[in-house]
């Protein structure tokens, strides 16, 4: 009796799962978004930055709960869990990886939308409204998800 190895299902899963690895799905606020010249095309990251730290402005810490939270954390663990079973049955990856990125991008929307708390008067004077990470929309609106290996 002879046995004889086929290996070229693993290789084909070697391969498929070499072409996943280092793949990163990344959500927030890129380098190439900007205000307008009338805040001297300054990075929204750069503003994102500052209100989620609170330099120059009180701190509204939004960015850490949309990845922290043990809700999201689930979400997202079960986004890779689709995308490897995916790749070792060889079946389209990047669909998954898409909806994760919307996933990710809508929960920090969400966090600057439903972000609790006010502004002080005089800002809510000048604003005509009291949403602390609201004014133009432009960081809303900039919130992004990329793709990348």
């Amino acid at each position: 009796m002879k046995f004889t190895a086929d290996y070229r299902e693993l290789k084909s899963l070697i391969k498929r799962m070499e072409a996943l690895d280092g793949t990163r799905v990344e959500a927030g606020f890129f380098a190439e978004d900007r205000y307008g010249a009338e805040n001297d095309f300054l990075q929204v990251a750069q503003v994102a930055y500052w209100n989620d730290r609170g330099i120059g402005v009180p701190r509204r810490e939004f960015m850490a709960p949309s990845f922290l939270n043990a809700e999201n954390y689930n979400w997202y663990a079960n986004f890779i869990t689709q995308a490897v079973q995916a790749a070792i049955h060889g079946k389209p990856v990047q669909p998954i990886l898409k909806r994760l990125g919307e996933e990710m991008k809508g929960v920090i929307q969400v966090n600057i939308e439903d972000y609790p708390g006010s502004n002080s008067r005089a800002w809510v004077a000048i604003k005509g409204f009291d949403d602390p990470l609201l004014y133009t929309g432009k960081m809303l609106s900039s919130v992004k998800y990329k793709i990348r290996k």
